[in-house]
């Protein structure tokens, strides 16, 4: 289980319609888990698990966004693909963890 907050800094450059948007997004994560293990107990196997104790991580995500303006007015509605690669460090288990994703989506400016 976790959850967590970002924000975010950026700039958006638009050639024509097409624009592009770098940002680089901060925040942190509060995160509670456990470790699933398996024990064989009275012929069948029983699921056990040990829990953790909460911790407070940092996430770090550079974000890339390619887009095209469908619609140039005073709410813009935009469709656009991203490229996101996200650092999760945890300072109380001393681990970093990389992962990253693709996405799609439609904007509507306010």
């Amino acid at each position: 289980k976790w959850i967590g907050l970002k924000l975010g800094l950026g700039r958006e450059w638009q050639i024509g319609n097409f624009f592009i948007a770098p940002r680089l997004l901060g925040g942190l994560a509060r995160t509670q888990g456990a470790d699933i293990q398996y024990i064989y107990e009275n012929e069948k196997w029983v699921v056990s698990q040990e829990p953790r104790t909460a911790t407070t991580d940092l996430l770090l995500s550079p974000r890339l966004d390619f887009g095209y303006r469908i619609i140039e007015s005073k709410n813009p509605i935009d469709i656009f693909v991203n490229y996101q690669m996200t650092l999760y460090l945890s300072p109380e288990n001393d681990i970093g963890l990389p992962y990253h994703g693709y996405g799609f989506g439609f904007r509507y400016g306010f």
